[in-house]
């Protein structure tokens, strides 16, 4: 592969200006020019890899090259190598701790097909330069969007129990309509529709009966607090399934998310049961291990930080129940089923991990 210093004689054709950048992106980014890999291109999306040497792992991310120190490890203070990965895309895609939002007409859409896997990157804190494409996106100006989800505390008790809890509530709403994730059909107990084919894809490759079971012996080992047989089947949730983020990650970080935000006050960190999880992080794809890295340190993406504090706002039922549907709606959109398996990780916790909270 040719080095990116040999790909700079393209001239810059495509000018895009990015609007926002995920608080941990930004903690990537080296202040001088830093050699990237384009890593994967979507229609709204390119996955960039600052990485030394290849930095294009294989077809599903799994086991990147050497890569250069990231803006997590200051964060976790961990000490460790992590992959510098930056995701930019454009405005319909909600924002993430590692975003690179393109702002108006100057879309990802426009500029994605001229971007190939592989490609060179030039990052810095000033613009990501694509020289093979001819395209150079400022982003020296745009502003920085916290990731971090500050907890709100112990959920109050009337949204714990009863058909008007927080869990009731969104079992009703996503019980409405169609699902096509197997990790929530299993939490509310629906069946994916038979013309799905996301649900049969999903029915094929991620053993729809093994879902089944993992979340059932999660539920019922949250219930009965034995929280060593939780930490043992939440690992076992760890790269379960295909493509960039697996489901049972998603799944796993939507238990995370709810685990955060309900925290008891002085708690900042997860609780015991997800302290086995770091180390196993190594066997899923190098995107996904970060989005969870990123969440054990408490950061997410909007829409899931977004549901979380629309079940506790205040004000009329009326009001906060259409923001929850909204706020719903918003994260079923993510990603072909990843918005619903974090929907179900949230809602199992709802329904089953606030025990722990008043026992």
């Amino acid at each position: 592969m040719k080095s990116c210093s040999m790909s700079c004689q393209s001239l810059h054709l495509v000018r895009v200006r990015a609007s926002q950048v995920g608080l941990l992106a930004y903690l990537g980014l080296p202040e001088a020019l830093s050699e990237g890999r384009v890593h994967s291109v979507f229609r709204h999306a390119v996955n960039i890899c600052q990485a030394t040497g290849d930095g294009v792992g294989d077809g599903d991310g799994r086991g990147n090259a050497q890569v250069i120190r990231h803006g997590l490890g200051r964060v976790n203070g961990d000490g460790r190598d992590n992959p510098g990965w930056l995701c930019l895309h454009d405005e319909d895609t909600a924002l993430h701790p590692y975003s690179v939002r393109a702002e108006g007409d100057s879309s990802c859409g426009n500029v994605s097909p001229s971007i190939q896997p592989g490609d060179c990157v030039l990052v810095s804190r000033a613009a990501l330069e694509f020289p093979d494409a001819g395209i150079d996106v400022a982003i020296g100006t745009a502003n920085v969007w916290d990731s971090y989800l500050r907890p709100f505390g112990e959920l109050p008790g009337a949204g714990c129990v009863g058909p008007n809890s927080a869990a009731a509530v969104l079992m009703r709403i996503v019980t409405a309509g169609d699902i096509s994730s197997s990790f929530l059909s299993a939490v509310v107990g629906s069946a994916i529709p038979a013309h799905s084919s996301v649900a049969s894809r999903a029915t094929r490759d991620l053993a729809r009966e093994k879902i089944f079971r993992l979340v059932g012996e999660i539920r019922d080992g949250w219930i009965a607090g034995q929280e060593e047989a939780v930490s043992r089947l939440a690992g076992q949730l760890v790269g379960l399934g295909p493509g960039l983020t697996p489901s049972g990650d998603d799944f796993l970080l939507g238990l995370l998310a709810a685990d955060h935000f309900f925290s008891r006050a002085g708690m900042d960190a997860p609780r015991a049961v997800f302290d086995r999880l770091p180390p196993l992080l190594e066997s899923t794809t190098t995107v996904s291990r970060l989005m969870l890295e990123a969440a054990l340190a408490g950061h997410f993406a909007a829409p899931v930080s977004d549901l979380l504090a629309s079940i506790v706002e205040e004000g009329e039922e009326e009001i906060r129940s259409r923001k929850i549907r909204e706020s719903v709606a918003r994260l079923r959109k993510v990603g072909a089923t990843s918005g619903e398996d974090v929907l179900a990780g949230i809602i199992l916790w709802l329904d089953t991990g606030t025990w722990w909270e008043r026992s």
